[in-house]
């Protein structure tokens, strides 16, 4: 299954998803099991900010020693009274040790994966991103999350499954020199070479230490063009401060760079009286002591125009994407 994305960001990557629980009237008294229910903790000042995740469902994968629990199953949000749901209802069980770990949005998940009792893998396959900025969307797994029950379910201390970003964002910056007194007009910028398609594999570790499968050809192209005149990067307040070509960035697969990967800027530069429309190809250079782009990182490429010279292009900024702040709370109880 071929999965393309549709543009869905998540500006903050882990939310906190708390793991209790809470006795069901309908069982036994003396049942060692509590059912596990999904719903959002309506006390947390922040909790709206989990809104952007609402619009797609998670798949939870979870054991219980070394039976399964959840297997690819599909969590989705329905109301604020009866929060993130799902069928058939799964339990708790006491002096036992539950795993659980999870996706978003389901649609990424293409094809099942078998999870063991520690659930040393799991699989994003088939994953395909959009060459159009407003159509990709943002992927986030969870790391793995362990809960030990005691011979009482009820009342369980709460647990977090913390999500990371498994895509990289590439954002592309572009100024004028202040002491170059050229009149620029940048009429559109493409990055291509990159691939578009690959499979995530992650073992015990956090979400980002998994390696992206990427064989194939690079076909991706994502192209920003300017209304005439174009973006002019000489005019009073803009020039010698760098525009973000993409505001959000790009949200791409992480793979490796080897010279294939361009940026081919389209413009008009001005020398007194003379204009002329020019283009230019350059290639984007791997980060720093990497072979390409990593799950869960930003990287920043800043181009320099001037004529007079030369065109600069430098390794790029690399900054981890966002940070690990809990963002609103889903609730398992």
């Amino acid at each position: 299954m071929r999965i393309v994305s549709g543009r869905m960001f998540v500006p903050v990557m882990v939310l906190g998803l708390f793991l209790c629980s809470c006795q069901k009237d309908e069982l036994p008294i003396d049942s060692d099991s509590a059912a596990i229910d999904f719903s959002v903790e309506q006390t947390k000042s922040s909790v709206t900010s989990v809104d952007g995740m609402k619009t797609a469902a998670l798949v939870v994968n979870g054991t219980v020693g070394t039976t399964a629990l959840f297997s690819g199953q599909t969590v989705e949000w329905s109301s604020a009274s009866s929060g993130w749901v799902y069928t058939p209802t799964k339990f708790w069980k006491a002096n036992s040790t539950h795993k659980f770990r999870a996706l978003w949005p389901a649609s990424a998940l293409s094809t099942t994966t078998t999870y063991s009792d520690n659930l040393t893998s799991a699989t994003v396959s088939d994953f395909t991103v959009s060459s159009v900025q407003a159509s990709q969307v943002d992927l986030l797994m969870s790391d793995i999350t362990t809960v030990t029950t005691g011979s009482s379910v009820t009342g369980q201390s709460a647990a977090s499954l913390n999500f990371r970003h498994i895509l990289c964002k590439v954002l592309l910056e572009i100024k004028q020199r202040n002491d170059d007194d050229d009149v620029f007009l940048i009429t559109g910028i493409t990055l291509t070479g990159m691939k578009d398609n690959g499979s995530y594999t992650v073992g015990t570790g956090n979400a980002t230490s998994g390696t992206w499968n990427t064989s194939g050809s690079m076909v991706l192209t994502c192209t920003k063009n300017y209304a005439t005149p174009g973006l002019d990067l000489s005019a009073t307040g803009v020039k010698g401060n760098y525009q973000r070509v993409w505001s959000d960035g790009l949200l791409l697969i992480p793979q490796a760079i080897s010279g294939d990967v361009l940026a081919n800027i389209d413009y008009k530069v001005t020398h007194g009286t003379d204009t002329r429309t020019k283009s230019v190809s350059l290639h984007l250079p791997k980060p720093s002591g990497k072979d390409g782009w990593e799950p869960g990182m930003s990287y920043t490429y800043q181009i320099v125009m001037s004529e007079q010279y030369n065109i600069m292009f430098s390794n790029p900024i690399v900054e981890p994407w966002g940070t690990a702040q809990a963002s609103g709370t889903i609730v398992i109880k």
